[in-house]
Protein backbone atom coordinates (compact mmCIF):
# COMPACT_ATOMS: atom_id res chain seq x y z
CA UNK A 1 0.00 0.00 0.00
CA UNK A 2 1.44 3.25 -0.97
CA UNK A 3 1.65 6.22 2.20
CA UNK A 4 -1.54 8.26 1.17
CA UNK A 5 -2.94 4.94 1.59
CA UNK A 6 -2.04 4.31 4.87
CA UNK A 7 -2.77 7.83 5.95
CA UNK A 8 -5.94 7.47 4.79
CA UNK A 9 -5.84 3.95 6.75
CA UNK A 10 -4.70 6.01 9.96
CA UNK A 11 -7.25 8.73 9.75
CA UNK A 12 -10.16 5.67 8.99
CA UNK A 13 -9.11 4.06 12.85
CA UNK A 14 -8.82 8.37 14.32
CA UNK A 15 -12.82 8.21 13.25
CA UNK A 16 -13.67 4.45 14.55
CA UNK A 17 -11.76 5.49 17.73
CA UNK A 18 -14.22 8.76 18.16
CA UNK A 19 -17.13 7.09 18.05
CA UNK A 20 -16.73 5.16 20.71
CA UNK A 21 -14.64 7.45 23.05
CA UNK A 22 -16.10 10.75 21.44
CA UNK A 23 -18.52 13.49 22.90
CA UNK A 24 -20.68 15.78 20.17
CA UNK A 25 -19.11 18.99 19.01
CA UNK A 26 -19.84 21.21 16.58
CA UNK A 27 -18.14 22.39 13.74
CA UNK A 28 -17.58 25.71 12.47
CA UNK A 29 -15.21 26.91 9.36
CA UNK A 30 -14.40 30.48 8.38
CA UNK A 31 -13.02 31.98 5.35
CA UNK A 32 -12.61 35.23 7.91
CA UNK A 33 -10.98 36.63 10.74
CA UNK A 34 -14.38 38.40 12.03
CA UNK A 35 -16.74 36.41 14.46
CA UNK A 36 -15.84 32.96 13.32
CA UNK A 37 -18.18 31.27 15.53
CA UNK A 38 -21.60 32.12 14.27
CA UNK A 39 -24.03 30.40 12.91
CA UNK A 40 -23.31 30.57 8.95
CA UNK A 41 -19.86 28.84 9.40
CA UNK A 42 -21.37 25.75 11.24
CA UNK A 43 -20.84 22.85 9.80
CA UNK A 44 -22.32 20.31 11.41
CA UNK A 45 -21.96 17.50 14.96
CA UNK A 46 -18.67 15.44 14.88
CA UNK A 47 -17.20 13.05 17.59
CA UNK A 48 -14.58 14.45 19.08
CA UNK A 49 -11.63 13.18 21.74
CA UNK A 50 -9.12 14.52 23.01
CA UNK A 51 -6.16 13.26 25.44
CA UNK A 52 -2.36 14.16 26.51
CA UNK A 53 -1.35 10.78 26.56
CA UNK A 54 -2.55 7.68 24.29
CA UNK A 55 -2.73 5.56 27.00
CA UNK A 56 -5.29 7.48 28.56
CA UNK A 57 -3.81 7.76 31.76
CA UNK A 58 -2.60 11.02 32.47
CA UNK A 59 -4.40 14.24 32.64
CA UNK A 60 -3.92 17.78 31.29
CA UNK A 61 -1.89 19.99 33.54
CA UNK A 62 -1.99 23.92 33.65
CA UNK A 63 0.17 25.88 31.03
CA UNK A 64 -1.14 23.13 28.66
CA UNK A 65 -3.40 24.12 25.73
CA UNK A 66 -2.49 21.38 23.19
CA UNK A 67 -3.93 17.70 23.00
CA UNK A 68 -4.12 14.97 20.24
CA UNK A 69 -7.73 14.65 18.58
CA UNK A 70 -9.25 12.31 17.60
CA UNK A 71 -12.26 12.49 14.69
CA UNK A 72 -12.95 12.15 11.66
CA UNK A 73 -10.04 13.83 9.69
CA UNK A 74 -10.05 11.92 6.60
CA UNK A 75 -10.06 13.46 3.11
CA UNK A 76 -13.14 11.41 1.78
CA UNK A 77 -15.17 12.46 4.16
CA UNK A 78 -16.95 15.28 2.46
CA UNK A 79 -17.80 18.83 4.71
CA UNK A 80 -17.77 17.18 8.12
CA UNK A 81 -13.94 16.09 7.89
CA UNK A 82 -12.05 18.12 10.02
CA UNK A 83 -9.33 20.16 8.70
CA UNK A 84 -6.61 22.53 10.05
CA UNK A 85 -7.63 26.16 11.80
CA UNK A 86 -11.74 24.74 11.91
CA UNK A 87 -13.39 25.16 15.33
CA UNK A 88 -15.36 22.31 17.90
CA UNK A 89 -17.12 23.57 20.22
CA UNK A 90 -19.04 22.26 23.22
CA UNK A 91 -20.96 23.59 25.71
CA UNK A 92 -17.75 23.43 28.18
CA UNK A 93 -15.11 23.33 25.60
CA UNK A 94 -13.62 25.24 22.45
CA UNK A 95 -10.65 24.05 20.45
CA UNK A 96 -8.79 24.67 17.06
CA UNK A 97 -7.43 22.42 14.93
CA UNK A 98 -3.80 23.34 14.68
CA UNK A 99 -2.57 20.51 12.74
CA UNK A 100 -3.12 17.27 10.68
CA UNK A 101 0.10 15.95 9.60
CA UNK A 102 0.52 13.66 7.26
CA UNK A 103 0.69 10.19 8.84
CA UNK A 104 0.79 11.88 12.52
CA UNK A 105 -1.70 12.58 14.94
CA UNK A 106 -3.72 15.14 14.67
CA UNK A 107 -3.87 18.13 17.47
CA UNK A 108 -5.55 20.62 18.97
CA UNK A 109 -5.51 23.81 20.75
CA UNK A 110 -7.87 24.64 24.03
CA UNK A 111 -8.95 27.90 23.43
CA UNK A 112 -9.58 30.14 27.19
CA UNK A 113 -10.12 33.56 25.19
CA UNK A 114 -11.66 35.27 22.85
CA UNK A 115 -10.04 37.79 21.52
CA UNK A 116 -10.07 41.05 19.29
CA UNK A 117 -6.96 42.61 17.61
CA UNK A 118 -6.69 46.05 16.83
CA UNK A 119 -4.17 47.94 15.00
CA UNK A 120 -3.93 51.62 15.97
CA UNK A 121 -3.95 54.36 13.25
CA UNK A 122 -0.77 55.73 12.85
CA UNK A 123 0.04 59.74 12.00
CA UNK A 124 1.87 59.96 9.21
CA UNK A 125 1.89 63.71 8.90
CA UNK A 126 5.15 65.89 9.69
CA UNK A 127 5.65 68.37 12.03
CA UNK A 128 2.74 69.51 14.95
CA UNK A 129 -0.12 66.58 15.54
CA UNK A 130 -2.87 65.81 17.01
CA UNK A 131 -2.56 63.07 19.89
CA UNK A 132 -1.21 60.01 17.81
CA UNK A 133 -1.94 57.35 20.74
CA UNK A 134 -3.36 54.37 20.98
CA UNK A 135 -7.26 54.96 21.48
CA UNK A 136 -10.25 52.38 20.73
CA UNK A 137 -12.01 54.48 18.56
CA UNK A 138 -8.79 55.98 16.30
CA UNK A 139 -8.10 51.71 16.17
CA UNK A 140 -9.12 49.42 13.03
CA UNK A 141 -10.42 45.71 13.84
CA UNK A 142 -8.68 43.12 12.00
CA UNK A 143 -9.26 40.09 14.76
CA UNK A 144 -12.87 39.80 16.64
CA UNK A 145 -13.92 37.40 18.98
CA UNK A 146 -11.61 34.87 17.57
CA UNK A 147 -10.51 31.69 19.73
CA UNK A 148 -7.19 31.52 21.37
CA UNK A 149 -5.04 30.36 23.75
CA UNK A 150 -3.63 32.70 26.41
CA UNK A 151 -1.17 31.32 28.77
CA UNK A 152 1.01 32.89 31.32
CA UNK A 153 4.45 32.92 29.73
CA UNK A 154 7.43 35.06 31.40
CA UNK A 155 7.26 37.76 34.30
CA UNK A 156 7.69 40.18 31.82
CA UNK A 157 9.67 43.13 32.02
CA UNK A 158 9.58 46.08 34.49
CA UNK A 159 7.29 49.39 34.01
CA UNK A 160 8.52 51.98 31.37
CA UNK A 161 7.05 54.12 34.38
CA UNK A 162 9.14 53.20 37.14
CA UNK A 163 6.61 54.58 39.96
CA UNK A 164 7.07 53.23 43.26
CA UNK A 165 4.15 50.44 43.14
CA UNK A 166 4.80 49.53 39.31
CA UNK A 167 5.22 46.05 39.01
CA UNK A 168 6.25 43.97 36.44
CA UNK A 169 4.08 43.84 32.93
CA UNK A 170 3.12 40.16 32.89
CA UNK A 171 3.87 38.22 29.67
CA UNK A 172 1.95 35.80 27.98
CA UNK A 173 2.05 33.42 25.21
CA UNK A 174 -0.74 33.46 22.60
CA UNK A 175 -2.06 30.74 19.76
CA UNK A 176 -4.12 31.94 17.26
CA UNK A 177 -5.38 30.13 14.13
CA UNK A 178 -4.20 32.06 11.14
CA UNK A 179 -7.46 32.38 8.45
CA UNK A 180 -7.28 33.92 4.85
CA UNK A 181 -4.45 36.51 4.51
CA UNK A 182 -4.80 38.10 7.91
CA UNK A 183 -1.24 39.86 8.85
CA UNK A 184 -0.43 40.32 12.48
CA UNK A 185 2.37 42.93 13.37
CA UNK A 186 4.10 43.92 16.50
CA UNK A 187 2.45 46.95 18.00
CA UNK A 188 -0.78 45.59 17.02
CA UNK A 189 -2.96 45.16 20.56
CA UNK A 190 -5.43 41.96 21.94
CA UNK A 191 -8.19 42.32 23.52
CA UNK A 192 -9.77 39.55 25.47
CA UNK A 193 -13.73 38.62 26.48
CA UNK A 194 -12.48 40.20 29.95
CA UNK A 195 -11.80 44.06 28.64
CA UNK A 196 -8.14 42.99 29.05
CA UNK A 197 -5.44 44.84 26.86
CA UNK A 198 -1.96 43.02 25.69
CA UNK A 199 0.47 44.88 23.40
CA UNK A 200 1.69 42.26 21.13
CA UNK A 201 5.71 42.23 20.95
CA UNK A 202 6.24 39.27 18.43
CA UNK A 203 3.73 37.49 16.13
CA UNK A 204 4.52 34.95 13.89
CA UNK A 205 3.00 33.03 11.27
CA UNK A 206 3.93 29.49 10.83
CA UNK A 207 2.25 26.18 9.44
CA UNK A 208 0.32 25.90 12.62
CA UNK A 209 -1.37 29.30 13.16
CA UNK A 210 -0.04 32.34 15.12
CA UNK A 211 2.66 32.55 17.88
CA UNK A 212 2.54 35.77 19.39
CA UNK A 213 4.29 37.11 22.78
CA UNK A 214 1.97 39.60 24.29
CA UNK A 215 2.83 41.80 27.67
CA UNK A 216 -0.44 43.21 29.36
CA UNK A 217 -1.12 46.73 29.41
CA UNK A 218 -1.38 47.98 32.75
CA UNK A 219 -3.01 52.04 32.74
Amino acid sequence: MDGPGIDQKIRFGYAKAAKKLGADFSLYRATNAIDPIVPGNLQGIVKCAFTVAWDWMRANRPGNSIWYLLTDGQESSGILNVREMDFLVSAEQTFFVLAKQYQMPMLAVECNAFLTVLRPTQSLGVGRQPYAGYTPQGSTIIVQGMPASNLLGSSGKNAITKLPEDMKQSGWNILMPHIDSLDIKSGDIALDQDGQYYLIALAEKTDFGWRMRVNQMVT
